[in-house]
């Protein structure tokens, strides 16, 4: 398993946003966000996040799963948190 985040998600919905590794990731089973806003807030400030963004990296890091997202900032996020990326 793995987390989506929106990039990903709206890849699906619009023909203008697809993108290869989006395509790969379509169907794969995801999760619902369990973490706490604290955390999520913490996040955002430590890695210059958006609190959306935020909330999917910690969502990542607390279930040790990888992270799908073709969003420049959030994978270099994920790269020093070390969450794994599946794009």
């Amino acid at each position: 398993m793995f987390v989506v985040d929106a990039s990903v998600a709206l890849a699906w919905c619009f023909s203008d946003e697809t993108t290869e590794g989006a395509d790969r990731v379509l169907g794969l089973q995801a999760v619902e966000l369990g973490a706490a806003v604290g955390e999520v807030l913490e996040a955002a400030r430590a890695y210059d996040l958006t609190a959306c963004d935020a909330a999917y990296l910690v969502l990542a890091s607390q279930r040790g799963l990888a992270l799908a997202t073709v969003d420049k900032r959030l994978g270099a996020a994920c790269e020093r948190a070390g969450v794994e990326l599946v794009l």
